[in-house]
C-alpha cells in the first residue's frame, strides 16, 4: 500500500511503501510557506465609498512582505468572485485585506438586485422587492 504526505522539514511530497520514504518533488510548492501563514483575528463590515466591504483582519509574520501579499491579490479577488475589489493594507497589528462589493450584482445570475424588508404582521414572512436604482 501506498501513502502520500507532505514532509515536515521541506514540504516535498513524499511516499511511503513499507518502511521506506522517497521525495518526489525537488521544488517548493507554490504557495505560502506554513512558517509564513497569517493568521484571521477580526473580521468586520465597513461602507467605503458608499459600498459594502467586508474587512478581513490578519496577524502575519514580520518577515511576510506587503509585496509577498500584492502577489496573492488578485488570486484573493478571484476567490471571493466577480464584482468584488480587494486591496491589501498594512496596519501596525499585521494586515488588513479589504473586500469591496462594486454593486453591479455580478456573479449573482445578472438579475435585478434585491433587498429584503421586514415583514407586514407579525407571523408573515418577509419581503422581497426589487431594490431601486
Amino acid at each position: 500500500m501506498l501513502y502520500f504526505f507532505q514532509c515536515t522539514c521541506c514540504a516535498h511530497k513524499i511516499i511511503c511503501h513499507a518502511s521506506s520514504s522517497t521525495h518526489l518533488e525537488t521544488k517548493q510548492p507554490k504557495g505560502i510557506p506554513r512558517r509564513f501563514t497569517p493568521k484571521l483575528t477580526a473580521i468586520r463590515e465597513e461602507t467605503r465609498d458608499g459600498n459594502y466591504t467586508l474587512v478581513l483582519v490578519f496577524a502575519t509574520n514580520p518577515d511576510m512582505t506587503m509585496e509577498m501579499w500584492e502577489t496573492r491579490l488578485d488570486k484573493i479577488q478571484t476567490f471571493f468572485g466577480p464584482g468584488i475589489t480587494a486591496t491589501v493594507e498594512k496596519t501596525d497589528a499585521g494586515v488588513d485585506v479589504a473586500l469591496r462589493s462594486d454593486g453591479s450584482g455580478a456573479g449573482r445570475g445578472g438579475g435585478q438586485q434585491q433587498e429584503v424588508l421586514p415583514p407586514l404582521m407579525p407571523g408573515l414572512a418577509p419581503r422581497v422587492v426589487n431594490k431601486q436604482q
